[in-house]
């Protein structure tokens, strides 16, 4: 008896162990490093200093928008820049100019607006201008407008907190230690 249970014991602690490791793997990677990524953008007041483009003449920048490997395709999308100026603490002191980041996943970062990368170049075309219109109509009035800003890029949200990537790094440790404990008390029980 006492072989099969240090035996089941061994595998109950192993699966533990392993599931905890990898989970902690992928919520470092998948959730804490965009985090700890986003808080280093710190709020301040923002000017934009863009207040025309044409996506037309903008300069085209390659994705690739297949699913799986059997069905990738190639495409390009217009490739416009946002510029403006940061303000950490208040607009009477010098800025930071800098160029605007619609999404710390957006396909290309120096591209301003384009998350997503369809088949057919005139979607994308479209998505962009869309995209540039409605930013511009949200600001376009107000000369200052509350933004994000770090190292010369800037943000118009940002949605990142501390807390989830410290729960990110957190949890899965607590799920380690717990496999381990198990491990040993079971270890010992046998």
């Amino acid at each position: 008896m006492g072989y099969y249970c240090k035996l089941a014991t061994f595998i109950v602690s192993m699966n533990l162990i392993l599931g905890s490791l990898v989970a902690l793997v992928l919520c470092a990677i998948l959730l804490s490093k965009p985090n700890f990524h986003g808080a280093r953008f710190k709020e301040g007041v923002c000017e934009m200093t863009t207040r025309e483009v044409d996506v037309d003449s903008a300069p085209l920048i390659r994705c690739d928008c297949g699913k799986d490997q059997k069905s990738i395709c190639s495409t390009y999308y217009p490739c416009i820049t946002v510029e403006g100026v940061y303000y950490a603490d208040s607009t009477d002191v010098p800025g930071v100019p800098g160029t605007f980041h619609s999404d710390y996943t957006a396909v290309s970062e120096q591209c301003f607006g384009v998350s997503t990368c369809t088949p057919d170049f005139v979607s994308n075309k479209e998505l962009v201008q869309w995209y540039w219109e409605e930013t511009f109509h949200r600001v376009k009035d107000q000369q200052y407008f509350q933004c994000w800003g770090y190292d010369g890029a800037m943000y118009f949200s940002m949605h990142y907190s501390l807390s989830k990537a410290y729960m990110g790094i957190f949890i899965p440790l607590c799920f380690l230690v717990l496999g381990i404990a198990i491990g040993i008390c079971y270890w010992r029980l046998c």
